[in-house]
Parts: C-alpha cells; sequence; structure tokens
C-alpha cells in the first residue's frame, strides 16, 4: 500500500475519532404562560449553538464554568460559524439552566421559583425537561410616583401619575417599572423640561414578605419655551409658508407642535425634506427652531395600468406641477383609459391656511358605458374642501353637459348639480389597515330651473371597515345605499343612474349586469341601489390572504325589489409589483348560473 496513502488514512480516523459528536438538544418548558416560555427561551443557553471561537481568543480568554456573565457574553456574532456542543457541553449548559430560568422569571415577579428537571440522552441527542413551578408572585404594595419643579402641575404628567402602567396588589413587573421610569423622561423632553432629572428611581424587593415597593420622585426643572423661528426656503412666498408653522415664539416647547408643523409642510406637497432643529438654550431656557425646506421636484410624472375581470386592461397616464407659483398653487391633467370607462381630467389646487384644507378646479371630458346606456360629458367642477371636526366635507357646485344614450333613447342636458359629501375616516395603516373605518355620505341633485331636464335629488352612503377577530384573522365589510327621488326617471341623464354586479360590487355577476330592465329587456339603471358585503380575511403569509365571502345587493327601482346574492372564495398577494387578486363567486338567486372567476392586477408603477 502507498505509505502516504496509508499516512492519510490514519489521520482521517485520528481527526474523526476525536472530533466532538453533533448532539441535537430538544428543551421542553412545564408550567409557564407564552410570554414566561418565550423570555426563558431567551435566556436558556440549552439548546443553542455555540460560537466558533477564533483560535487565538480561544486559547487566551479561559471562561469559569461558573461566570454566567461571561458565559452569557458567548452569544455567536452575526456571520460566525455555529458548532454543535459537545457532551460535556451539554451537562455544563444543562447544570447552568436551573439558574437561567430563575434569572429569565424575575421580571414577572416570581422569585421563589421551583425547577425540577430531567436529562435523558435520546437516538437524535439529548432531551431536557423542565417542569416550572413560579409559585407566589411578589406583589407590588407601594407605588411612589412624584413629580416636582415646574411640571408638577401640567396635565400630562399628572394623567401618569393618576394612571400608571403598575397596579397596586398586582405582580411586580420589571418591565413595566423600566417602561415607567422611561416614559416620565420622554414626557418631560416631549414637554420642554430639559433639565429634568430622575431623583429617586429604587424597585426594592422584600422576599420574605413577597412584597416589592417602586419609588419614582422626577425633578422636572423648568420648562423651555419657542426661541426665534426662522425660516430657511427662496421658492414659495413666506406668508405661504408662516401660515403652516404651529411654532410661535415665546410659547411652551411641545414636541406634538412640531410634529404638527412637519406634516403641514409635507402636507404642501413642495417639500423633499422638512429639517426642524430647536437645540435647547440653558442660558435662556429658550430652544430657537430653525425650519430647512428643500423643494421637491416641480414636474411628477407618472404611468399606471393593469388587468380586472371587469375592465379588462387599463392604463393610466399623468402629469403634476407642483409649484405653479410662489403661492403654492398646483395643476395636473390625468388620463384613464378601459374599456368601461375613459376620461381626461384637468385639475387646479389653491391650498387654504389649514392642512388638508384647498380649493379645487376639476373639468374634463369623460365617455362612460354602464349596461345598456352610455354617458358623453362635460364638466367642470369648483369643489371647496374643509373639515366639520373629524369630518372632511366638499361643497360642489358641477356645471355639466351630458349627452345620455338610454336603450336607443337619446337625450342632452346642460344642468348645475350642486352638492355635499362628507367623509370619516379612521385607519390603523391607510396603505394596508387591518383595523379601521371609513363613512361617506353624498346629497346632490338639480332641478329644471337651472337646465335639468327633470327635477331630482339624490342620497348616496358608503361604508367600509374592518373588524380584528384576532392576530391573523379578521373581517371585512361593506355596504353601500342610494336613492333617487326624481319626477321623470325616464329623463334622469345616465350618469346619475344606479347599477350593481361586478369585481368591487356583487361578486358572481358581470360589471353593471344588474339593473332594471326596459320593456325591450335593456339594462337602463335604476334609482336605488342596496349593497354589502362580508368577508373573512386570513392571514396566511405577511403578504398573503385567504378570503371568504358573501355579497348581496342590487339596482332596482323600488324597494322590496330582490336583491341577488353570492358566496365566494379568494386570495390577496401584495406583490413587488402591486395588488393581485383572485376571487370565485358563485350567485346562488339565479338557478343555473355557474362560478364567476374575478381577477384584479393593479401594478404599482
Amino acid at each position: 500500500m502507498n505509505v502516504r496513502l496509508l499516512s492519510a488514512a490514519v489521520a482521517l480516523f485520528a481527526l474523526t475519532s476525536t472530533a466532538p459528536l453533533p448532539a441535537a438538544i430538544e428543551v421542553e418548558l412545564n408550567g409557564l404562560t407564552d410570554e414566561q416560555r418565550r423570555n426563558v427561551e431567551a435566556h436558556l443557553e440549552l439548546g443553542k449553538p455555540l460560537p466558533e471561537p477564533p483560535p487565538d481568543e480561544a486559547a487566551e480568554t479561559p471562561v469559569e464554568e461558573d461566570d454566567e456573565d461571561a458565559l452569557a457574553d458567548t452569544a455567536a456574532p452575526t456571520g460566525k460559524v455555529t458548532l454543535e456542543p459537545t457532551e460535556a457541553q451539554v451537562r455544563r449548559m444543562y447544570g447552568r439552566a436551573e439558574r437561567q430560568i430563575r434569572k429569565a422569571l424575575r421580571p414577572f415577579g416570581y422569585y421563589l421559583v421551583q425547577v425540577r428537571s430531567e436529562l435523558l440522552r435520546t437516538d437524535d441527542g439529548w432531551r431536557a425537561t423542565f417542569d416550572i413551578d413560579p409559585g407566589r408572585p411578589v406583589l407590588l404594595t407601594e407605588l411612589d410616583i412624584r413629580i416636582s419643579g415646574e411640571g408638577r402641575n401640567d396635565p400630562p404628567f399628572v394623567a401618569l401619575v393618576d394612571e400608571p402602567d403598575m397596579v397596586i396588589g398586582e405582580p411586580v413587573r420589571h418591565d413595566h417599572y423600566d417602561a415607567l421610569k422611561s416614559r416620565l423622561l420622554e414626557l418631560a423632553a416631549e414637554r420642554g423640561y430639559f433639565e429634568a432629572q430622575l431623583t429617586r428611581h429604587e424597585l426594592t424587593i422584600d422576599l420574605a414578605r413577597r412584597i416589592a415597593s417602586a419609588h419614582l420622585h422626577l425633578d422636572t426643572g423648568p420648562r423651555y419655551r419657542i426661541g426665534t423661528v426662522r425660516i430657511e426656503q427662496d421658492f414659495l412666498d413666506d406668508d405661504v409658508v408662516e401660515r403652516r408653522v404651529k411654532l410661535k415664539e415665546g410659547e411652551f416647547y411641545d414636541a406634538r407642535t412640531l410634529r404638527d408643523t412637519e406634516f403641514a409642510l409635507y402636507d404642501l406637497g413642495h417639500f423633499s425634506v422638512v429639517d426642524i432643529d430647536t437645540p435647547p438654550d440653558e442660558a435662556t431656557r429658550t430652544t430657537p427652531a430653525t425650519i430647512r425646506l428643500t423643494q421637491t421636484r416641480k414636474h411628477r410624472w407618472t404611468v399606471g395600468g393593469g388587468y380586472s375581470t371587469d375592465t379588462n386592461l387599463y392604463l393610466r397616464a399623468g402629469w403634476e406641477n407642483r409649484l405653479v407659483n410662489r403661492r403654492g398653487h398646483r395643476m395636473g391633467v390625468n388620463l384613464r383609459l378601459s374599456e368601461p370607462k375613459q376620461d381626461l381630467l384637468y385639475r387646479y389646487v389653491i391650498p387654504y391656511q389649514k392642512r388638508g384644507e384647498f380649493l379645487t378646479i376639476l373639468t374634463g371630458f369623460i365617455h362612460e358605458t354602464r349596461g345598456d346606456t352610455e354617458s358623453y360629458r362635460f364638466e367642470i367642477a369648483p369643489i371647496d374642501t374643509r373639515f366639520w371636526g373629524k369630518w372632511q366635507r366638499d361643497v360642489f357646485a358641477i356645471v355639466q353637459a351630458e349627452n345620455s344614450d338610454i336603450a336607443e333613447f337619446s337625450f342632452d342636458d346642460v344642468l348645475l348639480i350642486p352638492g355635499l359629501r362628507t367623509v370619516r375616516t379612521n385607519w390603523n395603516n391607510p396603505a394596508q389597515p387591518t383595523r379601521g373605518y371609513t363613512l361617506a355620505n353624498e346629497v346632490r341633485g338639480s332641478s329644471t330651473a337651472v337646465g335639468a331636464g327633470t327635477d331630482y335629488a339624490q342620497l348616496r352612503i358608503r361604508s367600509a371597515g374592518y373588524i380584528p377577530a384576532s392576530r391573523v384573522v379578521r373581517f371585512y365589510l361593506r355596504g353601500e345605499i342610494g336613492i333617487t327621488g326624481v319626477d321623470d326617471f325616464n329623463l334622469l341623464p345616465a350618469s346619475q343612474r344606479f347599477f350593481a354586479g361586478g369585481d368591487r360590487s356583487v361578486r358572481g355577476f358581470e360589471l353593471y349586469e344588474l339593473s332594471p330592465v326596459n320593456p325591450e329587456g335593456k339594462k337602463v339603471g335604476g334609482k336605488h341601489l342596496l349593497f354589502a358585503s362580508v368577508e373573512l380575511e386570513y392571514d396566511l403569509l405577511p403578504t398573503w390572504t385567504l378570503d371568504a365571502f358573501v355579497d348581496a345587493g342590487n339596482a332596482f327601482d323600488s324597494f322590496g325589489d330582490p336583491l341577488e346574492y353570492s358566496v365566494g372564495v379568494g386570495f390577496r398577494w401584495r406583490s413587488p409589483l402591486g395588488l393581485i387578486g383572485l376571487d370565485i363567486a358563485q350567485p346562488l338567486s339565479e338557478d343555473g348560473r355557474g362560478p364567476r372567476l374575478h381577477l384584479s392586477i393593479r401594478p404599482e408603477l
């Protein structure tokens, strides 16, 4: 045999016979709540892979077996290679586990923990079982929170002292104590008490009596005021910016005022960066404010499109001039093309002083096909947008010239349509909500006195909301009611009639399929509309949801006419390009109808 080959084989055998054998460790924790279990698992070394120490450091830095702090510092840094523990290492970690469990349960108020444990060798490695009795918790019997200094009567401090997260008679929680201590200091900084100090912060435990006392004494010191306010920008008139700035020289500092100012300036749409610098000045006990504004790109172009079974392929394009003049006016043009609707709209926006309030002049051409009706119209409408408390309200007056073709009956109208729309929205996340609601109401109408072919008035109410059932399950509810009072329905313009059916209405039916028909069977739209949908959403993955739904609704001329119903299932995928939805809906109210597929692809371009 070749001598070199024999030597290599011997060396390989020696290495493999002395190398540590991998040992899988299964850890079972009994007697804990989910929250306690997570903290124990975070503290336990047992069951976690060991890091491979650098050769030089391993040789030069010995660690004693009972040095818990040093051993805790041996967690693997990101990117390091890890090794499975040897039997000796398993037994050493098992020996330290009981102390680590007790330490992990102290933050929950459990200081007298009893642990029974067992370590067994299995075919796959090791199994460690810990039966844990947390015992009686240490209860909080004294909560001593004191505020001195100028902030002692400040309402936010008074509210925090009156309703802290720590509760006398409950198990003492270290995390609640730490959070309360941090909140006191954070509130001081938010309210402008920049010299605030904790003069006493103690959490005392009496194990013999199983009681605890917490002491937090804060001296707020003086409250600073806003100093000189300076705005750095050169592309808008000063008063346009100043009326959005909530910071006033001489007023008390409040971080909420800074945030309101930042949001109000961003809301103008002219700035890419809003930087507000408020360094405290101890000599004058003020915070001079410097607001630096960076102009955003003046022109913005958008292009998009997608596909749905309602519209087939659709396209959209837009251009916006975000700084028409030094008064902050904006204007834009939007083009939308789809099979049932095409429009070209021009928009001019004049902002008011208050954030979110503005005057919009909207004008454009619209061609729309719904059922067996067709509408060609030109519209121009001033829209005054302001707030009524938490409601946004729009007052509008549409001047409309429309040609209506309704089942081959054509007529023209030039009319004035005044109206009022109110909207209230409260979503936890506007981009991807899981809780909250929106409610919209609109009243509009016209008269023969201002050019209409017939007198009519219309009420429309729309709502939608998410109701969480658990962390991954929620209900999505939608509803809509439309009511029209009209003298001669035959002369009501096509754009003012109601239709139902489609992806965003009663699924299982085509877009605008649900409508009253004339004697020839043509779909001519209805006076009234009812629609309701209940959808159950389940999060399969962070970007995937599975849905089951029930839809009901119809467009009709008389309340009491039958509704159409459907049930179905679907999924939503928030892909990198946008939302992709697929629903399969089965109509229940008409015999002999098969299921209908609803597909929607909305790229975010």
